[in-house]
């Protein structure tokens, strides 16, 4: 039950609506979907997006591990079809008090101990992987009192990670502008930046790398949002997990 547009970014916009049946039936979830010229991105977007949230948990388990601070999960969003144009959408579950920690070309925020918790996991991210990966573009919210991320993004040597993942060039913007903080120890291993290494300007929005095309009007998050008919969903099976809408993606100390 679709309650219509709530927030777009360059190529994909956001809808709130709420589930109608299953396990979470009655609460608020979002759903994501592509804009117009968006779909030069949709062929692979849903693989990469899997294949990058399971790298992410990974990670945020092996983060968990060193106790640094309370829990972390990652939101493992559902592939869901529309039934009238057959159009592909991620629905996972709504998250309050949404916050924005850092980007993929080296913006970062500075409130308070969460905003530089994940610098530091994004720093552990690198050391944690042999220098081969860097998880970044961390936003989301606490639920009681666990911090769930959603839509991470993982910059790698090889651009293994789809269009959000700017390789090396990316890595290197997020150590130009990290400073290390007191969750951060200091053995974890720091990219070596070169004397005149060109890096992306920081900004908050998500930068994709591939491939060039013209996007649609442009607007921040939160801005007026474009009118939208929302979709009529239902889910894929094929990338439905253990029979449920959605669901956290939790991780463990143990």
């Amino acid at each position: 039950n679709m309650e219509g547009v709530y927030a777009e970014g360059t190529f994909m916009y956001v809808m709130l609506g709420r589930y109608v049946e299953g396990e979470r039936r009655g609460e608020r979830c979002v759903v994501k979907g592509f804009k117009e010229y968006g779909e030069v991105y949709e062929a692979s977007y849903f693989e990469n997006e899997v294949k990058c949230v399971t790298q992410a948990i990974r990670i945020v388990e092996s983060f968990n591990k060193q106790k640094l601070i309370r829990r972390i999960e990652v939101n493992r969003a559902q592939v869901w079809m529309s039934e009238g144009s057959g159009g592909r959408y991620l629905v996972e579950p709504f998250i309050p008090n949404f916050q924005k920690f850092n980007s993929n070309t080296g913006w970062r925020s500075h409130d308070n101990d969460w905003h530089l918790a994940m610098q530091a996991l994004s720093h552990y991210s690198y050391h944690a992987s042999l220098c081969g990966l860097l998880l970044c573009d961390l936003q989301g919210g606490l639920v009681d009192g666990t911090m769930v991320l959603t839509d991470p993004v993982i910059l790698s040597l090889t651009q293994d990670f789809g269009p959000t993942d700017l390789g090396e060039d990316g890595i290197a913007s997020f150590f130009a502008t990290h400073v290390c903080n007191r969750f951060c120890r200091r053995h974890w291993a720091k990219y070596a930046l070169r004397p005149g290494q060109k890096v992306y300007r920081p900004r908050r929005g998500s930068s994709m790398s591939l491939p060039d095309v013209e996007p649609p009007t442009r607007s921040r998050w939160g801005a007026r949002p474009s009118q939208r008919r929302p979709p009529s969903l239902a889910p894929l099976p094929e990338f439905a997990r253990s029979g449920r809408p959605a669901d956290y993606s939790s991780s463990s100390d143990d």
